[in-house]
């Protein structure tokens, strides 16, 4: 596969290694000489840029993508500690900013775009967001340039919204309270697209689009099950003693919010935003795809509404 670059990927190699540019330390943030831009060095400072990463709508709903371009357009000035920290700083898939701790980090497994399955970290802001994560989220590898040097690292992605840009006018019904009539324009005003394409994002290697880092990811052949029964909230501990919710603590309860209609969490947006693009995958024979989601979550959808049966 050939790496792909964009132009708001700052940081992305394309072809051989380039000279890096040096780099000053103002006021606890890293300016790379040339370009002029302020580098965040924690989530904290991270989170002050929300007003300038999501202008004008202000809303971060489903757009992580926003959270990753600002990030990598930055890698250049930052360490792989420091990257890992900001990407720590949100949810990959509500785009909430998060305070990443050992009880919102989860260790997910994801289908891989060149075959097999990566296991990593996600930091989400609610359990919710486990489940739309394992069944919308794919990974795919990038190289990006660091302070440290060039690395290779597997970022979460999805297909382009743009793709069916038509499905973000679609009228659907909100699952919170009585329900309520609305678009994904109105709830993810900053999904915006442009010839086809989604605005301000970065593309993987195999063109997904980067909504987050699988942290610590390897490639696996499959993740083993949990002793005992799936239990909500209980914490594992990794190698190298790192606290952690397996994400298949959560199959349960993902089954019972699926069955009531998504009702938590960010409901149907991010689930309507990732269903609406398609990716190319070695996997995708095992792996469920947007067309034949969007099916199930609106068939899903009628059943909680009591017109069929799951």
């Amino acid at each position: 596969t050939s790496s792909l670059a964009t132009p708001r990927s700052l940081g992305v190699v394309a072809g051989a290694p380039q000279t890096m540019q040096p780099r000053v330390v103002l006021l606890a943030c890293v300016v790379t000489a040339g370009s002029g831009l302020d580098v965040p060095t924690s989530a904290e400072e991270l989170h002050a840029h929300y007003s300038d990463i999501f202008a004008p709508s202000g809303n971060r709903n489903a757009a992580s993508h926003l959270w990753s371009t600002f990030v990598l357009d930055r890698s250049r000035s930052l360490g792989k500690p420091a990257l890992s920290e900001l990407f720590a700083g949100f949810c990959p898939v509500s785009g909430s900013p998060v305070r990443s701790s050992p009880y919102n980090r989860y260790r997910v497994t994801l289908p891989h775009l060149e075959g097999g399955t990566a296991t990593g970290f996600f930091h989400h802001c609610c359990w919710p967001c486990v489940c739309d994560a394992r069944e919308f989220l794919h990974a795919d590898s990038l190289t990006i340039r660091t302070a440290d040097g060039s690395r290779r690292l597997t970022f979460a992605v999805i297909g382009d919204p743009c793709q069916r840009e038509s499905g973000l006018a679609e009228i659907f019904v909100q699952p919170f309270g009585h329900g309520r009539s609305t678009t994904l324009r109105r709830e993810a005003p900053a999904v915006t697209c442009r010839d086809g394409r989604l605005v301000n994002a970065t593309r993987s290697e195999n063109g997904g689009v980067i909504v987050g880092l699988l942290h610590d990811a390897r490639l696996v052949a499959a993740i083993g099950p949990i002793d005992g029964r799936p239990t909500p909230g209980r914490m594992s501990q990794d190698e190298a003693g790192g606290l952690f919710q397996d994400q298949a603590e959560y199959v349960d309860r993902c089954a019972q919010r699926a069955a009531a209609g998504f009702g938590s969490g960010m409901g149907e947006i991010f689930r309507r935003v990732a269903a609406l693009g398609e990716l190319s995958a070695t996997a995708a024979g095992t792996q469920r795809t947007p067309s034949r989601l969007r099916a199930e979550l609106e068939r899903r959808r009628q059943a909680w509404r009591g017109r069929t049966t799951l």
